[in-house]
Formats: C-alpha cells, structure tokens, sequence
C-alpha cells in the first residue's frame, strides 16, 4: 500500500479543474450516472483503499458509565461494545473531535450516543443554581 499524497490533494482543493465541465441541456441525451466512485471522481481519485472484512471486536461496557444508562443499553439487549465505539466514547470523553465512516449498519450511531447521553446525565445531577 502506498502512502497518498498529501500535498497532491490540498493542492487540489485550490488548483481549478484541468477539465472544463460540460453543460446539458434538457434534452434526453443526459450521460449515464457513474457506477461507482472510482468512475465518478476519475483523475480526481488520489487515493482508495479497500480493507477486507474482519471479525467483531467486543468489548465489555465500561463499569463507570452511570448505571441507568448501563440498564438502558441493557434492555435493549446491548451488552457488549465493538472496539470503535469503546474507542469513539473515550476520544468524546477526552474532548477530542471525531469523523467515523463505515458502512450501514456498523454501529456509528451506537459510537456517540453512550457519550452524549454520559454528558447529559451528569450534567442532570450537578446541582443547580438559582
């Protein structure tokens, strides 16, 4: 696998189009959709990786997420946590920023709400001023 080149696509951000963009008109003769992303960005693709499915790695919930949120998850069945969204919770609780990509059904949504909802009933038992 090779490194991408960086440099290649910030310059890209700022350099126009080596290609001027054809314009339609509303006629039939429209040209077909791209059939997948190496098609659609041609040229423009600087790097693309693949990476083969592998299995699920289950962690245990963590012990000091507040115990209603613990019994929440509980009943809806979720007793284990994929690794990414153990890792996702503890960066959320570090304060630091988060982009997660995967396809459907990967268990990003399940990556932020144990964190947001961490967040949330903390903040519900700090004492409130008047």
């Amino acid at each position: 696998m090779t490194t991408p080149n960086y440099n290649a696509l910030l310059q890209s951000f700022w350099t126009p189009p080596s290609t001027p963009i054809t314009e339609y008109s509303n006629s039939n003769n429209h040209p077909t959709e791209p059939t997948n992303i190496t098609e659609f960005l041609g040229e423009d693709l600087l790097w693309q990786q693949t990476i083969p499915a592998t299995e699920p790695n289950l962690k245990n919930i963590p012990k000091d997420l507040p115990n209603k949120l613990i019994k929440a998850l509980q009943s809806l069945g979720i007793t284990q946590l994929y690794s990414h969204q153990l890792q996702a919770l503890q960066a959320i609780r570090q304060g630091k920023s988060l982009i997660l990509t995967s396809p459907t059904a990967s268990g990003k949504t399940l990556s932020t709400y144990p964190a947001i909802l961490e967040g949330c009933i903390n903040q519900e038992q700090l004492p409130q001023k008047h």
